[in-house]
């Protein structure tokens, strides 16, 4: 409580700053009309449909009110860092005695740099929020596959790829981890069925990512994509 109350304060008090407008004027672009490009603005690079709830949020405030359109837009951060506490005490208790949980949550609120991403407009908070609840969702599925765990994977897994798009080394390894749960070490389940949960992980994480972004894009051919990376160049031309 002391570090949310930290959180709120702190984002009302504190000015703007240099990120923030640019993940703003990205997502309020992304709200109005779906444009998702960020060649115009060698800003916009890391910008996602992530901190859409702050452009909404922001919309409340009166255009003569300064200081409350900035708390409003960081409010949702607060959110945030809730979900992240949340996810952190599940996957620790989880993963450890019961008394992980809470010795987690106390570490996650000592720790600076996450109180002041809290309060700022950004994707890291986001991104680490999906990705413990994400992890948890697959440990769960890992543990026991079954059709409803693995929409729930997929879904965490493709919040956690919108958030931001370094998200995909979060995904190999525990896509990694569910085949070998299913395919190797068939937990508790027929090979069919774990097949078939495999494959409802990728079909929910596929329809939140083309979800989010309205479906733009996704069946649009290699060589139309203009990549700025040279292995993604390669890989165009390897397959296009």
């Amino acid at each position: 409580m002391i570090a949310l109350a930290r959180i709120v304060a702190t984002a009302q008090s504190q000015g703007w700053t240099y990120d923030e407008k640019l993940h703003l004027a990205w997502s309020e672009r992304f709200l109005e009309d779906g444009t998702s490009e960020r060649w115009s603005n060698p800003g916009y690079d890391s910008k996602t449909p992530i901190s859409v709830p702050n452009v909404v949020f922001r919309q409340w405030a009166p255009t003569d009110a300064p200081e409350l359109d900035r708390f409003l837009a960081r409010l949702p951060m607060a959110a945030w860092f809730l979900a992240l506490v949340a996810g952190t005490f599940l996957l620790a208790r989880k993963l450890g005695p019961r008394e992980a949980g809470p010795l987690a949550v106390i570490l996650l609120c000592l720790e600076p740099s996450i109180i002041a991403h809290s309060t700022v407009v950004t994707v890291d908070v986001p991104l680490a929020a999906c990705t413990v609840v994400a992890a948890f969702a697959f440990v769960e599925f890992c543990e026991h596959p079954s059709r409803l765990r693995g929409l729930l994977a997929g879904a965490a897994l493709g919040a956690t790829l919108v958030a931001k798009f370094s998200a995909v080394l979060v995904a190999v390894p525990l896509l990694v981890a569910a085949v070998d749960a299913v395919i190797f070490k068939r937990k508790q389940v027929p090979i069919h069925r774990g097949v078939a949960s495999l494959a409802l992980v990728a079909l929910a994480a596929l329809f939140v990512v083309g979800g989010v972004f309205g479906f733009q894009g996704m069946f649009m051919p290699l060589s139309e994509i203009p990549f700025a990376s040279r292995p993604f160049i390669s890989l165009t031309e390897s397959l296009p």
